[in-house]
């Protein structure tokens, strides 16, 4: 008998439009794939790009195209993902990328690859090892039918080769472990060596100047727990005191049982197999969105990684290194001294050990793998992010030898603290514990990393004296210190436990270590992006910072000190401390680098001979931003790389053909537009304060009645509304409002609306809302928490300004565009919606005037005058109605007619065509789909003829 929901999902599959676009085909054969048993990854990250489909380990790649594309034929230039590339040249590529890559080819199951729109369907098989070169094309089918699906699915289902890969719901397959540790941890808390581990932990996290709140911790505790556990069992780290090593060692009292069937679980999965950093997407998908924003980590695209690490880990450099290592001369290999989950130091080994020049060098693979190990040292204050770290570059070396990640602080700043600090003298090493034991242990001693276990060793057994060797080759007052720390010790093991102390003291030194042995030949980092009135530090740790930055030339002073970026003190005390004399180094920063302001400045002074700047806009991150290239290239030079935003785990190759890079500034003649008459005339305007969230942004809409809605707010990790959590409660139907936001706007479309509790009814507020309960208690909230100098009231914050009220009278031929980002998107608002603040709106005095500004504003040759406008790298406001003469609609242009009928057509082209999807994507598929439509080519030909001076 036919299971009736995948005979729904066949039909779906079979009744595709001719006119859906790519992504919407992409997820109908996934879901029928699936329906198969034939599980599968969307978009899957390889070297030469992102697979649209991929088998895991079927050994299969699916290529999908769209209905125009594959009429043109799977052999005709232009149809794959490069320039005058095939779609089959483009299948051969990846096949072969991914045959290399994984180095998986068995003479037992042979490659596929396939192409197809969902009707039509390409299969070729790819000879075995041995077995000649040709490919073959084995399955045919023009026109897909039940009886062709059912053939199709037999040949993609063939027999699986190896363990499953690491599926894309990582996240529900170890939330039954979390739930388990968390009731074990419950029960264990009180123990005084779990106390130790736990206060080890938060301190650790406030020392990089943030830590969770009270009723946060323990949750956060136990999943960090639980990662760095999954981190080690996926490289096979299976020796009890390895596994347990550190704070996450707490699980050995009673953990056992579970230990031995979480390892059974990860065992299941094949991670080596698994393109990208998969354990970054475990702790994308297991840590609150809300809790990794509060500690900053957000993390570098893999894209860009592998970019920077090809500009800066030269061949010539590598083979060097690679000739020293041989001759046994120290080294002076690379260094991420904010390493995260090690993305920059992945993609430094890969090069390492793909480079065939290296490869010559030692012409022997164990060689290269130990070359590469050593050449690559990692640093990061998160405790977590070294775990991944270390699992990852295991995982690209295949080995299970020691890896240099260190969990530590890169800048040396002392944390003074009731529970824990370290300071560094100059030959000491000043450890106080969180009951205020304070340990001095000599630098000398901490060079070989087991000393200071057998140390923790001896006095964990209660040996009244250390062993003699231990002592034997250091100096007289050295010994006395060590033999002081020592006594310190024993007690420390009676008060606070013995298990974590040699693998934290190690890690504390490494920095200090590293700073005096051989330093490194190549820095590359993307150091904190935070200000330093941000940071909860104390007054000592500030006084100190502070100290370090003037000496260094970066201390802003007066009113501009609140504001001073930490990553530019980051970056200097990382060069003088950490790289050797002609060495260079690469940081991914905040666009505010390339600005004025004393710290940067400064730095710009000191390396900008042999710099090169990247301004990347928000290709890379949600905020601009850019990269610092010190130390390479004969003079100063400037790129400026545009595009849409990429995913993170894009390859440099998915991503190289979609950007443009520009070697100068742009520049242009600037002249006013007819829109702009003065700044208290123009006719942009910002949408209404539609915040704080938790009073007045609807989640969940959880009961509907016909007069009623029963609702939940949307909480916020804000510090100031935090607290407020998500408010419920009962509204009339009369209150919830569809409102606009920059996330629900893409090029000529407006096709998602967020809910808000707006009482007003026409254009002025409904006169009995107080009556509401919920939105009393909301307006009651929002005068305990506000801030001093915002509006008094709730009502009086949505319409600061007239903001509110002005656009419910006036909102006829409304068209909408995003105040920030790397590009502009517009669309009329059809519906009248409210607005919010991250849109500004423009009121037309005709429809057909909306949509040839629509042309306009979405216009692909005016996106680098647009940019060029900006006052402050992140919005356009109405900095470009200033500059760019953009016309009045004239219904006697023919130009501008025709512009407009554009608009409208391009706008239809996007509806139609619109798949569900997040933001990023729905504008990176909508703009695909008006390229490759022609709809941009004429809308760009027409600008072109009213603005020249500024299309390019």
């Amino acid at each position: 008998m036919v299971n009736p929901e995948k005979g729904k999902i066949l039909e779906d599959l079979l009744r595709l439009s001719p006119g859906a676009n790519e992504a919407d085909r992409r997820q109908k054969i996934s879901v029928w794939l699936g329906s198969n048993g034939i599980s599968n990854w969307i978009e899957y990250p390889i070297k030469e790009g992102r697979a649209d489909i991929h088998l895991q380990h079927r050994h299969c790649i699916i290529e999908t195209k769209t209905h125009v594309q594959l009429n043109k034929g799977i052999h005709t230039r232009g149809t794959g993902a490069r320039e005058k590339e095939s779609a089959y040249q483009q299948l051969c590529r990846y096949v072969e990328s991914d045959r290399s890559q994984l180095r998986l080819d068995s003479m037992k199951l042979s490659w596929l690859g396939v192409i197809t729109d969902g009707r039509r369907w390409h299969i070729f098989e790819w000879p075995l090892l041995g077995d000649g070169d040709k490919v073959n094309e084995i399955y045919r089918c023009e026109a897909l039918d039940r009886e062709r699906a059912a053939r199709i699915a037999q040949i993609l289902e063939r027999n699986n080769y190896g363990k499953p890969w690491v599926p894309d719901n990582i996240k529900e397959e170890f939330d039954p472990y979390k739930e388990e540790l968390m009731r074990m941890y419950r029960r264990m808390s009180v123990i005084k060596e779990i106390k130790t581990k736990k206060k080890l932990w938060l301190a650790q996290l406030k020392s990089g100047g943030n830590a969770p709140s009270e009723e946060d911790a323990d949750d956060l505790f136990v999943t960090h727990t639980l990662i760095i556990l999954i981190s080690r069992m996926a490289t096979n780290r299976r020796d009890r005191e390895d596994l347990y090593e550190g704070f996450a060692g707490w699980v050995r009292e009673r953990g056992d049982d579970i230990i031995k069937r979480l390892q059974n679980k990860v065992s299941h999965f094949n991670w080596a197999a698994t393109q990208g950093d998969i354990l970054r997407l475990l702790y994308e998908k297991t840590v609150d969105p809300s809790q990794r924003q509060l500690y900053g980590e957000f993390y570098t695209p893999d894209w860009l990684c592998e970019k920077i690490v090809c500009d800066t880990v030269d061949t010539r450099y590598m083979v060097s290194e690679a000739r020293k290592f041989l001759k046994k001369i120290p080294i002076n290999g690379i260094l991420d001294p904010s390493c995260g989950s090690g993305t920059f130091l992945y993609y430094a080994a890969k090069r390492i050990i793909e480079s065939k020049d290296v490869q010559a060098v030692f012409r022997d693979d164990e060689k290269l793998h130990n070359f590469a190990l050593q050449m690559i040292t990692g640093i990061d204050i998160h405790p977590v992010a070294v775990e991944m770290a270390t699992a990852n570059i295991r995982r690209i070396l295949n080995t299970r030898k020691q890896v240099r990640i260190y969990q530590g602080d890169s800048i040396m700043l002392p944390h003074e603290d009731i529970s824990l600090y370290s300071s560094v003298g100059q030959d000491i090493l000043t450890v106080f514990t969180p009951k205020n034991h304070m340990l001095k242990i000599p630098l000398k001693f901490l060079e070989k990393d087991s000393n200071i276990k057998r140390f923790v060793s001896a006095a964990a057994n209660g040996d009244k004296s250390l062993p003699d060797d231990l002592v034997a080759r250091l100096g007289k007052s050295d010994m006395e210190q060590l033999i002081d720390a020592y006594k310190t010790m024993l007690k420390v093991v009676k008060d606070e436990g013995n298990d974590v102390w040699g693998w934290y003291i190690n890690n504390q030194a490494k920095p200090l270590l590293l700073s005096r042995g051989n330093k490194a030949g190549r820095i590359v980092a993307n150091p904190p992006w935070v200000l330093i009135r941000k940071m909860d530090w104390d007054a000592d740790t500030r006084r100190h910072v502070k100290q370090l930055s003037e000496r260094l030339g970066l201390w802003p002073g007066g009113k501009d000190a609140p504001n001073f970026d930490v990553s530019a003190l980051f970056v200097s005390r990382c060069i003088e401390k950490y790289l050797v004399g002609g060495g260079r180094s690469s940081w991914v920063l905040q666009e505010s680098a390339l600005k004025d302001g004393k710290a940067w400045s400064t730095i710009r002074k000191k390396h900008g001979s042999r710099m090169t700047t990247w301004a990347l806009g928000t290709t890379a991150f949600n905020r601009p931003s850019c990269v610092l290239l010190m130390g390479q290239g004969r003079a100063a030079s400037y790129l400026y790389v545009s595009g849409c935003r990429f995913d993170g785990h894009e390859t440099w190759n998915a991503v190289k053909p979609q950007i443009r890079i520009k070697r100068d500034r742009e520049k242009f003649k600037w002249s006013r537009s007819e829109w702009y008459s003065g700044p208290s005339s123009m006719l942009a305007r910002s949408g209404a304060t539609i915040i704080p969230s938790p009073l007045v942004r609807i989640q969940n809409i959880t009961e509907e009645n016909p007069r009623s809605l029963t609702i939940e707010t949307i909480p916020t990790a804000h510090k100031r509304w935090r607290i407020v959590g998500a408010l419920s409660g009962t509204i009339p139907k009369s209150f919830a409002k569809d409102c606009v936001f920059s996330t629900d706007l893409i090029p000529f479309h407006i096709p998602t609306t967020s809910k808000c509790v707006i009482p007003v009814q026409g254009t002025s507020w409904i006169h009995n809302r107080k009556k509401v309960q919920f939105w009393s208690d909301a307006c009651q909230i929002y005068g305990a928490h506000r801030k001093d100098g915002n509006p008094e009231t709730l009502e009086g914050n949505l319409d600061s300004t007239g903001k509110l009220i002005y656009q419910l009278r006036n909102n006829k031929n409304m068209v909408v565009y995003n105040k920030a980002g790397s590009r502009l998107y517009a669309a009329l608002n059809h519906e009248k919606h409210i607005v919010d603040r991250t849109i500004q709106f423009v009121l037309c005095r005709s429809e057909k005037e909306a949509w040839f500004l629509c042309s306009v504003l979405n216009a692909d040759c005016l996106q680098d005058a647009y940019r060029a406008t900006k006052q402050n790298p992140l919005d356009y406001v109405r900095f470009f109605w200033e500059k760019i003469p953009i016309p009045r609609y004239d219904p006697k242009n023919d130009v501008h007619v025709k512009l407009s009928g554009l608009g409208r057509q391009a706008h239809l082209t996007v509806r139609r065509g619109y798949a569900e999807d997040t933001c990023l994507k729905a504008r990176k598929s909508s703009l695909g789909m008006l390229r490759e439509s022609g709809h941009m080519e004429k809308i760009d030909l027409q600008v072109k003829k009213i603005l020249p001076g500024f299309s390019r």
